[in-house]
């Protein structure tokens, strides 16, 4: 008698804990956690370090992420008892936007995080900058073609073209010593390496 009293007990537990919503019923509405309580701090070109304030019934975090801006938020992990999560293997010189779900131990969520976002260093790199005119106007330019722009050191022996008042990157670049020249420089035109 009384080990099927403690079942009967128990499934009405059970029935309990289930809850009773039917369709049609309609749930509270998710509460906010509090605005500035998610931190989203870069760590380098490829990881991002998102912080939360601890939400009263939560028993899990599930963080989202989206890059640039655009489109929707995904789910990238689901964590217990933390209020932080590092995110690695991302790509540098990126936006990401993160936001947070406080989820309870009945699955449901309780609270949803304001968005936050970083944005991931760029790779280190050689910026060449041209800027050719005559008499300080870019209209006369005496070297209407452009230039090709040559950069060799430890790491990168690359030539690349760029026009005659534009900008070239080179990327990626290690740390080192690097010679810059620049080539195709009509004969008329000086070249002033500031």
């Amino acid at each position: 008698m009384r080990g099927s009293m403690w079942r009967w007990m128990a499934a009405l537990g059970l029935a309990l804990l289930a809850g009773s919503c039917q369709a049609g019923d309609s749930l509270a509405p998710v509460a906010a956690v509090e605005a500035g309580a998610l931190i989203v701090t870069p760590v380098d070109m490829h990881t991002i370090q998102v912080r939360w304030g601890q939400v009263d019934g939560a028993r899990s975090y599930e963080i989202e992420r989206r890059a640039n801006l655009v489109g929707e938020f995904t789910q990238v992990t689901s964590v217990r008892n933390l209020t932080s999560y590092v995110d690695r293997a991302l790509d540098p010189g990126t936006i990401y936007g993160y936001r947070m779900k406080a989820v309870n131990d009945f699955g449901q969520v309780i609270g949803t995080s304001t968005v936050a976002g970083g944005r991931t260093p760029e790779e280190p790199g050689i910026l060449v900058r041209v800027r050719s005119a005559l008499g300080g106007d870019p209209a006369k330019s005496v070297d209407s073609t452009g230039y090709r722009i040559k950069v060799k050191g430890e790491s990168v022996d690359q030539t690349l073209p760029v026009d005659v008042n534009g900008d070239q990157k080179f990327q990626p670049v290690a740390a080192g010593i690097y010679s810059v020249t620049i080539e195709d420089v009509a004969p008329q035109c000086d070249v002033d390496s500031t």
